[in-house]
């Protein structure tokens, strides 16, 4: 019996979101629920859109008590109200002190942007005075055109520009996705253990260790280039040196204990991205046993000027595995390689904060090669004199 009243569901589904716009055609709110009145739902359990209306939770129960009559429904199925834009607030979380927010394998806070595309913000996570979780976007289709957006929490959806709308609003998740465009949102909050936290950085640490890898590759070569000109000596006593720096080792180098404490951690932590969230989470006073606000952005799928950014099951498609804390400017900065930005390629970028680690450390680096370039010249000068 269940399954053939499920015969049609799927199809009957977005035939009702269609017809009212993808709102309520009461109160205009996204979050729609389904009244059967042609029959009522306990007297056939039938999915024919003719006798089912899309309502919102709250109108849907003053259907159920009677307040609408069965040719008012249909009234309302036919309406022009379904061309006004959807308009509802999204449901908060309050009291979030520290959020920590990942992002397609990336980690920060609610200090900036969690995405800009040529330092226009496209997703915004912020908190109010009281410290209520506020969410701000805007999601456009291939063609540039608005076709939803939020507001802090206020969300608004233009029916004429969408082909389907599925907006859930769960205890802790919220999907906000526009069909046909392929567009939207998937976000879920949860207070996060400091072991459950570890795993999905482990995670995402081996998700991004071939990228990894291959920029290791690609330093060593610039390295080896920038050294190539310096006696042999001299430039095997350096690249020692510098093997020593990036091993960790303190003892082989002590210029490294005259780093700030910070870059020193960073540099003898093999997973520089894990200690940036660990140092958060320190400088956040969070500690063993407790849990961490943590805010995830599970899918998302965006066009800037026709380009398209996503991210799929938790893994994005523009930069892998980062951290960036404090920084007003945001966490990634993407650039936009259409002709209306004057710019020759769609370079993907990031704004990284805690890059100071890896910078501190390669300034380090270079120091000691200009220092040995310098000395290589006094040598050389030296000899021709």
């Amino acid at each position: 019996m269940h399954l053939m009243s499920d015969q049609g569901k799927s199809a009957a589904i977005k035939i009702l979101r269609q017809e009212v716009g993808f709102g309520c055609p009461i109160c205009r709110r996204p979050f729609l629920t389904w009244h059967h009145f042609d029959p009522p739902w306990h007297v056939e359990q039938h999915w024919r859109p003719e006798g089912i209306i899309a309502l919102c939770p709250i109108c849907h129960g003053n259907a159920d008590s009677g307040m609408y009559s069965a040719e008012e429904l249909r009234a309302l199925k036919r309406g022009t109200q379904s061309r006004a834009d959807v308009k509802s607030h999204i449901p908060t979380w309050e009291d979030k002190e520290r959020l920590l927010v990942r992002m397609g394998g990336c980690y920060t806070d609610t200090s900036g942007p969690v995405i800009s595309v040529n330092g226009i913000p496209q997703i915004n996570v912020g908190k109010d005075d009281a410290g209520s979780l506020k969410l701000s976007f805007e999601l456009r289709n291939e063609r540039d055109e608005l076709v939803a957006k939020m507001h802090d929490n206020d969300f608004t959806a233009h029916p004429s520009n969408m082909h389907d709308m599925i907006v859930t609003p769960k205890t802790n998740e919220v999907t906000i996705w526009i069909k046909r465009e392929d567009v939207g949102l998937r976000f879920s909050f949860k207070r996060m253990t400091l072991s459950s936290l570890d795993e999905i950085l482990a995670q995402d640490f081996k998700m991004a260790e071939p990228a990894i890898q291959q920029t290791e590759r690609f330093m060593a070569e610039h390295l080896q280039a920038c050294l190539a000109p310096l006696p042999d000596e001299l430039r095997s006593r350096l690249l020692g040196e510098i093997r020593a720096l990036q091993s960790g080792s303190g003892e082989a180098l002590p210029g490294l204990n005259r780093l700030p404490e910070s870059v020193r951690e960073a540099q003898l932590a093999r997973d520089n991205v894990a200690y940036a969230v660990k140092r958060w989470l320190k400088d956040s006073n969070v500690k063993a046993g407790d849990t961490v606000p943590f805010l995830n952005f599970d899918e998302m799928a965006l066009y800037f000027h026709g380009r398209r950014i996503t991210i799929r099951d938790g893994v994005a498609d523009f930069v892998r595995y980062c951290a960036g804390f404090s920084g007003p400017g945001g966490m990634i900065n993407l650039e936009c390689g259409c002709p209306a930005c004057s710019s020759e390629s769609f370079r993907r970028t990031q704004a990284i904060p805690f890059v100071e680690i890896a910078a501190s450390t390669n300034r380090t680096i270079r120091g000691k090669v200009e220092s040995a370039r310098g000395r290589n010249r006094r040598f050389l000068t030296s000899r021709k004199g």
